[in-house]
């Protein structure tokens, strides 16, 4: 499998499974190349250690499927980077030393860093430029007996997140092709967020709601 490019910057290896892994972004700038996930698979790991110099690895949130490779990655503490949420720190404190991305962090190059509240997972973690954002799963539901939810407060901040953005294309994990509209993909959240009952914490959409 290779690396699909998208624009002159920008790069990704497609998800795969078996093993689940998650797509892997690769963002060249002069300085560093920039790494969003890690994936789980062979192909995901050989890439990312092919990559010379400064690596800057940002872990969209702590499930396996986007952090595996990190425990088998070789990591160089003069030039490896890593940017996580506060979750992920704690999953693999014993492994890498993590800079929590707790708010926006903006780069040389154009390189955003941002926290997206998500159903999905704790601590989900964005990257921006070139008018793309890798938001890994953060806009997918979290699942509850089979059934899809949504927490209200996390959903409003998503949305929220989302329109903070001058991303005109959103990249979400695992979706063919990978790029998504961003304006759209808010619609969507909206129209989710809009089924929401007083007084109730979570959103349990009564029809499907595709992408």
């Amino acid at each position: 499998m290779e690396p699909i490019r998208i624009s002159p910057r920008i790069s990704y290896l497609p998800a795969s499974a078996p093993p689940l892994s998650a797509d892997v972004g690769v963002i060249t700038t002069s300085g560093a190349v920039w790494i969003f996930d890690v994936g789980s698979n062979d192909e995901a790991l050989n890439l990312i250690n092919s990559i010379k110099g400064e690596r800057r690895i940002v872990l969209s949130h702590f499930h396996a499927d986007h952090t595996a490779n990190l425990q088998r990655l070789p990591l160089d503490k003069d030039k490896d980077k890593i940017y996580g949420g506060s979750f992920t720190r704690k999953k693999f404190a014993d492994k890498a030393d993590i800079t929590v991305i707790d708010k926006d962090l903006y780069f040389d190059e154009g390189i955003h860093l941002f926290p997206i509240p998500s159903a999905h997972a704790k601590g989900c973690v964005g990257l921006e430029t070139d008018g793309f954002a890798f938001v890994g799963d953060s806009t997918y539901c979290d699942v509850r007996e089979g059934k899809a939810v949504y927490n209200a407060g996390q959903l409003q901040g998503l949305i929220k997140a989302l329109k903070g953005l001058k991303a005109e294309k959103l990249l979400l994990s695992y979706e063919q092709p990978l790029e998504c509209d961003r304006e759209a993909e808010i619609i969507r959240l909206e129209e989710i967020y809009s089924l929401r009952k007083k007084d109730e914490p979570y959103i349990y959409p009564k029809r499907k709601i595709t992408k």
